[in-house]
């Protein structure tokens, strides 16, 4: 890290340029030279006019460049009456990744008065098992709205502590009206968290979750739930050889045929990103002995899998 470096001052009047341009190449120039007398002026942008925000992002990136020495003045920074400032902070923190801002953290993730979703983020980040506990808590939210209990859901799966899985395990098996119902207001706003709970189970590996993805794939059988099954079929499909048969078995108990499609799109996702998981011998076998299946899906879906892993015989 560079200290008392003489151009700092020089550039402070151009955070407070009326062209935004101007502020967002300065605060890029002061994320280069990496000065910590340069984090309180880059804060004060986290509430910046400029209408699409560029200005407020460029200015965390300086400060999470700039490191360690930024973690006092944004911890104070979260006491802040302004919202944005606030979550500009914590988003600074989570990026930076120091256990100081962990308790910080928690508290304003408690506080029922504000919004809450970028604590969770942050702290999902930092990945300190303290966090587990009260994330649990917000995912489970009912005064927090979807976005909580999304980002605390994948701050969670984020940091693969055993508590925080059977969490989200059991949100899978959650089959009550009332989750339902949260559910398909996520799905509106800010996307279905509980398909991408299912998916970073996948990429954790987590074995004992295969049951209820594969309970979750067949039962989700309503147009509307097309991107969740996808999500719920990638993650089976991650989770390699011991969730093959299941998956399948998944395919022949719906009748609407709509896992199938949802298992067949998948498998390309994550042949493309991950797959190392698909091209052992053990996920081959159980590909080879569905292609003489009674399910005409099955079978398909099988047939394409080794088609594009190279291992038809």
């Amino acid at each position: 890290m560079q200290n008392e470096n003489p151009q700092v001052k020089q550039l402070f009047p151009g955070l407070k340029s009326s062209d935004w341009a101007v502020r967002v190449k300065t605060a890029e120039e002061l994320g280069q030279i990496c000065d910590a007398r340069a984090v309180e002026p880059l804060i004060e942008l986290f509430n910046d006019s400029d209408a699409n925000g560029l200005v407020c992002r460029r200015a965390i990136s300086a400060i999470v460049r700039i490191g360690t020495p930024a973690v006092e003045a944004l911890i104070v920074a979260l006491d802040s009456s302004e919202f944005v400032v606030r979550e500009g902070a914590a988003e600074a923190l989570g990026q930076i990744g120091d256990k100081r801002a962990v308790e910080p953290l928690i508290t304003l993730l408690l506080d029922r008065r504000i919004w809450r979703s970028e604590f969770a983020r942050a702290l999902g980040r930092i990945g300190d098992v303290r966090a587990v506990e009260p994330l649990i808590e917000a995912s489970m939210s009912c005064d927090g709205g979807a976005s909580l209990r999304h980002r605390a859901a994948e701050a969670l799966a984020r940091m693969g502590d055993i508590r925080g899985i059977e969490v989200l395990i059991a949100m899978l098996r959650d089959e009550a009206e009332s989750c339902r119902a949260n559910a398909r207001r996520a799905d509106d706003h800010h996307g279905f968290y509980l398909g991408e709970v299912a998916f970073s189970l996948g990429s954790l590996h987590v074995i004992r979750a295969i049951e209820p993805l594969a309970e979750a794939l067949a039962d989700w059988q309503t147009p509307d739930r097309a991107n969740w099954r996808r999500s719920v079929a990638c993650a089976l499909w991650m989770l390699g050889a011991p969730a093959i048969n299941p998956l399948f078995d998944a395919i022949r108990r719906d009748p609407t045929n709509m896992s199938a499609l949802a298992a067949q799109d998948a498998f390309s996702v994550v042949y493309a990103h991950s797959a190392s998981c698909l091209t052992d011998i053990g996920a081959i076998n159980p590909l080879r002995a569905a292609l003489k299946d009674k399910d005409e899906y099955v079978r398909t879906i099988a047939a394409k899998a080794l088609e594009i892993l190279g291992g038809r015989t």
